[in-house]
């Protein structure tokens, strides 16, 4: 029973591997003989020792929406812009090797 309920929370919960290079200075990697106090559930919440670790949320500004939202709208407009171009230039290179294109008469 225990290595089915193992495989299900292998299915349910992939593992991922660290990157100890970003941690911060003074945190170390988990012993062996500590790995068993922690745990995470399918919902990605984070458990030590059967208690369920707090996780900060970030809540953006008014402001800092606004600039996400210019941002965003900013990168969509250049790349509607190089679809169009990348349009015109085929047209125009497809009228000259007479492919299928919209071609001036």
């Amino acid at each position: 029973m225990a290595d089915e309920d193992k495989r299900h929370g292998m299915e349910e919960v992939p593992r991922q591997r660290p990157d100890v290079n970003d941690w911060p200075k003074g945190v170390r990697k988990i012993g062996m003989d500590e790995l068993d106090c922690l745990g995470i559930d399918k919902h990605g919440g984070f458990y030590w020792q059967g208690k369920q670790v707090n996780v900060k949320h970030v809540v953006l500004t008014f402001g800092q929406k606004m600039y996400a939202l210019v941002g965003i709208t900013a990168a969509a407009l250049v790349a509607m812009s190089a679809i169009v171009q990348g349009v015109v230039t085929y047209n125009q290179w497809a009228c000259t090797v007479h492919w299928m294109a919209i071609c001036p008469p």
